[in-house]
């Protein structure tokens, strides 16, 4: 999944944090990588550039984007496309191909 690959690509995941090490968290991001957690939804609020990973009805429901977070509708789990969509969306907000180039393997 989604986790264990950015794990394989020397990128922190992190789960369950309390909320106030999360926010402190992402103030010092460039970026989160999530899905359906209080992370995008306080990367929205911190103005933290964010994608999310949303199934179908979660994204009607529950991703709302704006000028810094953006969403990714997935089926049950992220595929070989999702990730490379996700890594497109990572290096364009940082502004590099490092992501890119390890998931199309140039």
């Amino acid at each position: 999944d989604l986790a264990e690959w950015m794990a394989r690509q020397g990128l922190p995941v992190l789960a369950d944090l309390p909320v106030s090490r999360a926010a402190a968290l992402l103030a010092m991001s460039k970026i989160v990588v999530g899905g359906r957690d209080v992370m995008f939804e306080l990367a929205d609020l911190l103005r933290t550039p964010a994608v999310g990973l949303f199934t179908g009805e979660e994204f009607n429901s529950l991703c709302r984007e704006s000028e810094t977070t953006k969403g990714l509708r997935i089926e049950d789990k992220p595929d070989e496309a999702v990730i490379a969509s996700v890594a497109g969306m990572v290096d364009a907000s940082l502004g590099g191909t490092r992501l890119q180039r390890q998931v199309s393997g140039a």
